[in-house]
């Protein structure tokens, strides 16, 4: 089987207007809930998480839900709109808040921004490169918010044997990116009927020590751009098989 790579922007119907009126409201509230997890004691890293996997999940699973990219599209403009309405109402407070959500220890006050806004432009990026293979794509979803997400979870509260190549590590974090990258390939063959082959076998389990290992070498928030396309490539070389 050989790659197809075309992208259909059809007139917008009601289905995906009404998809786009409750995802965009979906987004704001989860910015909202984390604004709002802000200022409880929840540690920055565990709010930084609910984000991932909340939003990463609800990515995953509505976007082939849309007849068409261009209802995906009108979602973005819609949740734009949200946003500016309220930072204007706001007199800027949700801005300056969103400036300073510093969830990660030595970070400036601008890189929870860039990392969000690199990470949506990348899965966005990955949604019309795997837009006709939609396993694929929620694979890459996935393996961000499902692999990464219990990694730092299962690194954080069960730390065994640390090690640092450039930020502090631990092999069962690694061991908990391996599983849920694992389990992330097996979501995706069950939801898109993927036969689980031998040779589904063993590319989802390089694909996921791969994230793994990425992930263990790399610099803050780097595995947020990188995972995503390397679970989508395997998964994409499974189906084509």
């Amino acid at each position: 089987m050989t790659y197809n790579f075309s992208l259909p922007f059809n007139e917008l119907v009601p289905e995906d207007i009404f998809l786009a009126v409750i995802s965009a409201a979906f987004g704001f509230y989860l910015l909202i809930i984390l604004l709002i997890l802000k200022q409880t004691k929840f540690p920055a890293w565990v709010i930084r998480k609910v984000g991932h996997i909340f939003g990463g999940t609800y990515i995953a699973f509505i976007a082939f839900q849309f007849n068409s990219l261009t209802g995906i599209l009108f979602t973005v403009c819609l949740f734009l709109v949200l946003l500016v309405v309220f930072i204007i109402f706001s007199k800027g407070k949700l801005l300056t808040e969103y400036f300073i959500f510093n969830f990660r220890e030595n970070e400036n006050d601008y890189t929870f921004m860039i990392n969000t806004i690199t990470t949506m432009l990348v899965l966005f990026g990955l949604l019309l490169v795997f837009y006709n293979y939609p396993a694929a794509f929620v694979t890459s979803a996935l393996v961000i918010s499902w692999g990464d997400t219990f990694g730092e979870v299962i690194g954080k509260t069960l730390p065994f044997v640390k090690y640092r190549i450039f930020c502090e590590k631990s092999i069962s974090g690694t061991l908990g990116v391996f599983v849920f990258s694992f389990i992330s390939f097996l979501t995706s063959a069950i939801i898109f009927e993927i036969p689980l082959s031998n040779g589904w076998l063993w590319i989802s389990m390089l694909g996921s020590l791969t994230c793994a290992v990425i992930e263990s070498i790399s610099w803050k928030w780097f595995d947020n751009i990188v995972l995503p396309p390397i679970g989508g490539v395997f998964m994409l070389w499974i189906i084509l098989l």
